[in-house]
């Protein structure tokens, strides 16, 4: 069981082999579903961080783009990844890319049968965010959709008090602590936020089957509201941030 040391570092003892985490399982397609929105910094830094710490043994990265291409900073990121010979790119052109019904639909099309992990750009991911996010959503079966706290919503922000916002921008930090206090609840919540999630195929396949309107219906909400028809849930987890 790892400790936090003084200066926040994960430690484990020496003699103890330290495996990939939990939550890996090589029958389980996962694609990672990114809208390639916001500008190139930001986009560039959210590629930067699934390149680096992503533990899946095969990730596809899908990114979605009103763009015939991908910013040349990104194309570099993508030529030197770190995960190159388990990582697999595919880019498709949209007409909106702020249109998530369509996209979804189009995701779920070019690669049918896979779990989907929606992140937003701009967001910092820890070590093995995808993995874990993988273990948390099959730790139940009723479980649809598992989301990493996150200080993007108030729903599942961590941090929210004045006296402790200079710590928001050590991440790393946070998430560490997170990984060891936490208690590796699931919390029921009642809608998805838009900033990053990772969707079981099946319960996304139940939603099709569902008679509920799309019509002045955001996205989430949309999704949320058809996971509890079908009986899944939407959980919050208390040890990824």
């Amino acid at each position: 069981i790892p400790s936090l040391s003084r200066n926040g570092d994960l430690m484990h003892d020496k003699a103890v082999t330290v495996n990939p985490p939990l939550g890996h399982d090589k029958d389980i397609q996962t694609v990672i579903l990114m809208p390639a929105l916001g500008n190139d910094e930001s986009l560039s830094k959210t590629v930067n961080c699934v390149l680096s710490n992503s533990t899946l043994p095969k990730i596809t990265i899908c990114f979605v783009t009103t763009a015939a291409h991908l910013p040349a900073e990104v194309d570099e990121l993508i030529k030197n990844s770190p995960a190159a010979g388990r990582t697999f790119f595919e880019v498709v052109q949209v007409a909106s890319a702020v249109d998530h019904f369509s996209t979804i639909n189009t995701a779920c099309k070019v690669f049918p049968g896979a779990d989907i992990i929606y992140i937003a750009t701009g967001l910092e991911l820890p070590y093995a965010w995808d993995a874990r996010l993988q273990k948390a959503a099959y730790a139940d079966a009723t479980i649809g959709a598992a989301i990493p706290l996150c200080d993007a919503s108030a729903l599942s922000a961590l941090l929210v008090e004045e006296p402790i916002t200079a710590i928001k921008s050590e991440t790393v930090l946070v998430d560490r602590l997170a990984y060891c206090l936490g208690n590796r609840n699931y919390y029921d919540i009642p809608n998805i936020p838009g900033y990053c999630f990772y969707l079981k195929r099946t319960a996304l396949d139940s939603c099709v089957t569902t008679q509920i309107s799309t019509e002045n219906t955001d996205f989430f909400d949309w999704v949320a509201k058809c996971l509890r028809v079908k009986g899944w849930n939407c959980v919050l987890c208390d040890y990824i941030y």
